[in-house]
């Protein structure tokens, strides 16, 4: 009885590869929330022991563009790694998988390189508080998305 209900089939997969698909999205949906607990509570705890907006900066970063990343990572893996697609679905998964990962990887990647060289001018130069540093970052800033983001529509480009 169950293994007639597993064995139905819907656009090429059966019930249990998409039962299995889900299963392993949720399970690692799961392990993902539990390694967010774990070392955004250590990061946030850093954060508060130093004085200073680099750690909270920091936590945020891996908040808004990280932690997204790891799950589009999971969701093509739980997708693609059990369940048959047809050929225009496997390319259509494969392409928004790589846009939304470049995309995201740009953004990380600046901020990243910002919050670095913002450390620096910061450690560099004690006297300069925090406006005066964001302020000299402007045009450098603008010179980087440019950078990062050709880079990232190059990546695109060569994935695709």
């Amino acid at each position: 009885m169950i293994e007639d209900l597993l064995s139905i089939e819907f656009y090429g997969n059966t019930l249990m590869r998409y039962g299995i698909s889900l299963a392993v999205f949720i399970g690692g949906s799961f392990i993902l929330f539990i390694l967010k607990r774990v070392v955004l509570a250590r990061l946030q705890r850093m954060a508060k022991e130093r004085v200073g907006v680099i750690f909270e900066v920091l936590v945020a970063t891996v908040r808004k563009y990280l932690l997204p990343i790891l799950n589009i990572m999971l969701l093509n893996y739980s997708v693609t790694a059990f369940l048959v697609l047809s050929k225009k679905a496997g390319e259509f998964v494969h392409g928004a998988f790589i846009v939304l990962v470049s995309i995201l990887g740009a953004r990380l990647a600046v901020a990243f390189i910002r919050l670095s060289i913002k450390t620096y001018l910061l450690n560099a130069d004690r006297e300069k508080d925090e406006a005066g540093v964001d302020r000299s970052l402007g045009g450098l800033t603008a010179f980087i998305n440019i950078v990062v983001w050709i880079v990232a529509a190059l990546f695109v480009l060569a994935n695709l």
